[in-house]
């Protein structure tokens, strides 16, 4: 697939991520489930982390190119978690923000092995 429509794909998913945590608390469907909550911000941010690496193996990125994608999308993350500060009814969570992070890292991993069976 063709760089540019990855890029389409990841800043779409970034805005539906955004918009998702830009909804105040109570108007959010209550979930009692324990961890559940976690579980759904790894497997949104795994499905973001995804369409980065594939961004990024797209481009035939350096190694340095790809960090630099990674680490954007990791600050990107975080500023998303802070930025709930300011949402009525939310609040940042350092829980989140990790499993956020996990998602990411997951998605950058695997996606990398395997691509990396893939070329074999």
């Amino acid at each position: 697939m063709k760089p540019r429509l990855y890029l389409k794909f990841l800043l779409f998913w970034m805005g539906f991520i955004w918009i998702m945590s830009s909804i105040p608390a109570k108007e959010m469907p209550q979930i009692n489930i324990f961890g559940s909550d976690k579980i759904a911000h790894f497997g949104i941010y795994f499905v973001w982390g995804t369409l980065g690496k594939l961004y990024a193996r797209s481009r035939d990125s350096r190694k340095a190119e790809a960090f630099l994608v990674l680490a954007l999308m990791i600050a990107l993350a975080a500023l998303d978690e802070y930025h709930q500060y300011f949402i009525p009814g939310r609040s940042v969570s350092v829980y989140d923000l990790l499993a956020n992070w996990s998602g990411i890292l997951a998605a950058w991993i695997i996606t990398s092995r395997v691509s990396g069976r893939r070329s074999s």
